[in-house]
């Protein structure tokens, strides 16, 4: 695995000696995954707060027709090279009123797992905000890796509307 410029880079070896006991922990180097954004809104017929991984076609298939289910008309299936990419879905669940958005910021990886950082963004209570449902998501690609386990970290953001 090699480091780019972008990559964040943080070993930290920390030897602590109690008695004859050594104890030596690793962080692991973080690589910066890149990602492009496949679709976004804040209109889907997904309603549950929900996080997927798509590695096939049949499943991007159904979950295109699902998000679309609320609208007139299906849009065009974006093709996706499963066999090089995979696809990461953020589902935020309906929302009373408007002012809510999703957005996956950053993917990174250590040698076991991915790390998926994902920011909510929220309308200040405060503020008046249109009293309409919405149900935003963001769908990523990445270049496809397997037998790695995935984690999402959530961040929430309140902004002034």
């Amino acid at each position: 695995m090699r480091i780019e410029k972008r990559e964040i880079a943080a070993i930290v070896l920390c030897l602590t000696i109690i008695g004859a006991s050594v104890f030596v922990v690793v962080f692991p180097i973080l690589n910066t995954i890149p990602f492009e954004t496949v679709d976004q809104g804040i209109h889907c017929g997904i309603t549950a707060r929900v996080q997927y991984v798509i590695t096939d076609n049949e499943t991007w298939e159904q979950l295109w027709t699902d998000i679309h289910s609320i609208s007139s008309h299906l849009p065009d299936l974006p093709m996706i090279n499963f066999t090089s990419e995979t696809l990461i879905a953020v589902f935020m669940g309906e929302k009373h009123i408007g002012g809510y958005s999703t957005e996956i910021t950053r993917i990174t990886s250590s040698w076991n797992a991915y790390t998926v950082h994902v920011t909510d963004y929220h309308p200040d209570p405060e503020s008046l905000a249109l009293n309409w449902f919405t149900q935003p998501y963001h769908i990523v690609r990445i270049p496809s890796e397997r037998n790695l386990s995935l984690h999402f970290v959530n961040q929430t953001i309140i902004t002034p509307m």
